[in-house]
């Protein structure tokens, strides 16, 4: 039947491609929207659990080795979950997020014009597709976090991410990847990238820290875990590249 061919079509065509990353994109915000901060509740944990959440990011990157006067490509970084609070670690300056939804990005950067913490903290906000890091100019950064972003990507835009992010790293540049169950050390391809350590459970993070009191359940329920730490090649950063 040409029904049932065609519900068949469009339930090949979803499982096919990972559906976060094309609900993200289709996600838009009117200006009452990001008021009313109703943008909340498209992130996991909704508007209940968005400032832990968003707190537990500078935890997990401050026990990694995040200091304030590092410079950090927040990839993906939505209406600023953590934003706001790697913002205030950070010294001015130092703060770069991007992402593909322009709502998420206008969203952002509301909340720093309406800030003056986090204006003076003069954070760079830029919608960039498939991570085309190469339009951030000549800045250079010492660490990338990529929080839930690339477990909702498809092949394509994830190989985007390891060719592409590179390009923009410090020399000895740290990139963290959470919610890594599909990270595979094979994606590298010997590239300017190598996997330091994967982080299968908490204790694996830092003695001590328990991720139900930031908001998340407990491995193995909890998709958080593992986490993948990758750092910059010696030699191999676009710093020594022509």
């Amino acid at each position: 039947m040409p029904a049932e061919r065609s519900l068949l079509r469009r339930l090949l065509h979803r499982w096919r491609r990972p559906p976060g990353r094309y609900d993200y994109a289709r996600i838009r915000l009117t200006a009452a929207d990001i008021e009313a901060k109703a943008y909340r509740r498209h992130l996991g944990g909704g508007a209940d659990k968005w400032d832990r959440r968003g707190r537990f990011q500078v935890v997990m990157l401050r026990a990694l080795g995040l200091e304030p006067h590092h410079r950090l490509l927040d990839a993906g970084c939505g209406p600023l979950r953590a934003g706001v609070h790697l913002i205030g670690t950070l010294d001015a300056g130092r703060y770069c997020g991007i992402d593909f939804n322009p709502d998420f990005i206008a969203t952002a950067r509301y909340l720093v014009a309406t800030d003056g913490r986090l204006a003076a903290k003069a954070p760079r906000l830029e919608r960039l597709d498939d991570f085309a890091c190469e339009q951030l100019g000549d800045d250079r950064f010492d660490w990338v976090l990529a929080f839930s972003v690339l477990n909702h990507c498809d092949e394509p835009t994830r190989r985007a991410f390891f060719d592409r992010v590179p390009t923009i790293l410090a020399p000895h540049a740290t990139v963290v990847i959470t919610h890594a169950a599909w990270f595979e050390e094979s994606l590298l391809r010997d590239g300017p990238l190598q996997l330091h350590r994967m982080l299968h459970e908490p204790n694996d993070l830092e003695a001590g820290i328990d991720i139900t009191a930031w908001g998340f359940d407990p491995p193995p329920a909890g998709r958080m875990f593992p986490v993948a730490v990758l750092k910059a090649r010696a030699g191999r950063s676009d710093a020594n590249r022509p």
